[in-house]
């Protein structure tokens, strides 16, 4: 049994308390297009890392696009005007289980997180037979 030291556990909560992360699930099969649910973010941070996988692999390749609005643009009623924040896709290959095995790496273009940003996912395109979708957001916090 590991035994950890008071200084461990306290490094620990220090390193938990300077990261959070956004999770979209999308149950079922993936649909091409922008899904309905959207993550209200309430910390200032950088965003680090974006990570997806599948519960059911495809036979053809997943591409997902993030987005995020502001709350000020929220407040002010619909808006068409979400920013991509990757230059490029996450990509969940065809017959992979998730994006850490794409051989072409996603890049973050937008990373700043500000208090209270809106974020969605577009499935850009949906893999053959891939389900249960999840997308993880680092974001370490400033």
């Amino acid at each position: 049994m590991l035994n950890l030291s008071a200084t461990d556990k306290a490094f620990d909560a220090y390193r938990y308390a300077k990261e959070k992360v956004m999770v979209f699930v999308l149950p079922g099969i993936v649909r091409q297009g922008t899904q309905t649910a959207e993550i209200r973010f309430p910390f200032k941070g950088k965003l680090t890392e974006i990570y997806a996988n599948l519960g059911k692999v495809g036979s053809t390749s997943t591409e997902i696009r993030i987005q995020k609005l502001s709350q000020n643009l929220v407040d002010d009623g619909p808006s068409n005007v979400w920013n991509d924040i990757l230059s490029s896709n996450v990509i969940v290959e065809g017959n992979e289980k998730s994006s850490n095995t794409s051989v072409d790496s996603h890049i973050i273009n937008i990373d700043t997180v500000n208090r209270d940003d809106h974020y969605r996912v577009i499935v850009h395109q949906a893999g053959l037979g891939s389900e249960q979708l999840t997308i993880e957001l680092k974001v370490k916090l400033i």
